[in-house]
């Protein structure tokens, strides 16, 4: 038998046997079986973000850390600063079309990175979202910079990133659980809380 989708189950029927009794009884079963899948387990097989059109919003600048590197020798010196912090990224879905998935429902996804202002197509490594309820995760956002001070001076560096709303249109593809020929899709938008564009200024005081 050939792969099924959830939406072309209403149209599924048994070939007509010429008995009433026996047809009826079987298409009873076409929907019994479709009724247990819809309730059962779902896995994600894929998930496609249209990045195009994501979009960002409430973006607004941050303080990642802020160092003072003194140099009271004669010769320059060259320090390693550790500008980062921790963080919490929030990320949830919200359904728009297509199947609706039951809240309580383990969903297996990346998440679109944000490279200079633009979603990208590339993703996060999988993540486990709990379908009807956010994610929070800590992160470590910043960096370890060099900073080079020439001598008898003080340098004060800052690190520095932006922090923005971010929105995906996103299409799930699962597969039931408990049966493998059976596949659906659903029409989701990502919502996320993300870091991005990190900078260090130099400032001789």
């Amino acid at each position: 038998m050939g792969e099924k989708h959830v939406d072309n189950w209403g149209d599924l029927k048994f070939s007509e046997t010429g008995n009433p009794f026996e047809d009826a009884r079987r298409n009873t079963l076409i929907q019994l079986n479709r009724n247990m899948v819809l309730v059962g387990g779902w896995e994600v097989e894929r998930a496609e973000y249209d990045t195009r059109a994501g979009r960002l919003s409430d973006t607004a600048p941050m303080i990642v850390a802020t160092e003072t590197v003194r140099n009271n020798s004669d010769s320059p010196q060259t320090s390693d600063v550790n500008l980062s912090q921790s963080v919490s990224e929030t990320h949830s879905f919200s359904f728009t079309a297509g199947f609706s998935i039951e809240v309580g429902t383990t969903i297996s996804a990346g998440i679109p990175l944000v490279v200079d202002g633009q979603v990208q197509t590339k993703l996060t490594a999988k993540m486990d979202f709990t379908w009807g309820h956010s994610k929070t995760v800590t992160t470590t956002v910043g960096n370890r910079v060099a900073v080079q001070a020439a001598p008898n001076s003080t340098v004060r560096v800052t690190g520095s990133m932006k922090r923005s709303k971010v929105d995906v249109p996103c299409t799930l593809y699962l597969r039931s659980t408990l049966d493998r020929t059976v596949t659906t899709h659903s029409k989701v938008v990502y919502h996320g809380l993300t870091y991005w564009d990190f900078e260090v200024d130099y400032e001789r005081v």
